[in-house]
């Protein structure tokens, strides 16, 4: 083979067609990469999301009556709306929530159970879309509240159930006093 250097090169429109190919090469770079990475961007911000989310459960899925529970319930439509399988766990977990109260104590134990089997089956469908290893299994065996917080909980629900009481009995006190109040001369205006 021959390699014959000052030989004529193709050229289009008078320059070299290496020329031509390299600043196509450029361009096609640029262009997907132009497309690419907002789309790189937006799939990194959805996962960080996902997992914020998922983070928010695993954190307050043991006091559903916390807000941020609430708020990752409400937004696992919004970020895994192109997950089919979180989408069906939460769906099932909203069908449940919202059927009848339990009438009887065994009925609310049965309830509660099923209620946090789907928890754990929802949580377990969204690790796994986002890669990780938390199974409903684990969530189960690993469920931990401390006693401290299990007393503070249970301080806040009984202050909240003493507000009615005193509530009802300031209202009652001045039901029986308003008699042996004078009437009061009403300010006069200026």
């Amino acid at each position: 083979m021959k390699i014959l250097f000052g030989a004529t090169e193709p050229s289009i429109f008078g320059i070299d067609v290496s020329i031509w190919l390299n600043a196509a090469g450029i361009l096609a770079g640029l262009a997907i990469a132009g497309l690419l990475t907002p789309w790189l961007a937006s799939r990194s911000t959805r996962r960080d999301q996902q997992e914020r989310t998922l983070r928010l459960l695993l954190n307050t899925w043991q006091t559903p009556a916390n807000p941020d529970y609430q708020h990752a319930i409400a937004v696992i439509p919004i970020d895994f709306r192109k997950c089919r399988a979180v989408l069906d766990a939460h769906e099932a977990l909203m069908v449940a929530v919202n059927e009848a109260p339990a009438q009887t104590e065994e009925e609310a134990l049965t309830k509660n159970e099923t209620m946090q089997n789907l928890q754990h089956q929802l949580m377990e469908a969204m690790a796994t879309k986002l890669g990780l290893e938390v199974t409903a299994e684990k969530l189960r065996a690993r469920a931990y509240l401390s006693k401290g917080f299990v007393d503070r909980e249970m301080m806040f629900i009984s202050a909240m159930q003493a507000w009615t009481r005193i509530a009802d009995a300031l209202e009652r006190s001045n039901e029986m006093f308003a008699p042996t109040t004078p009437d009061q001369p009403e300010p006069e205006e200026k």
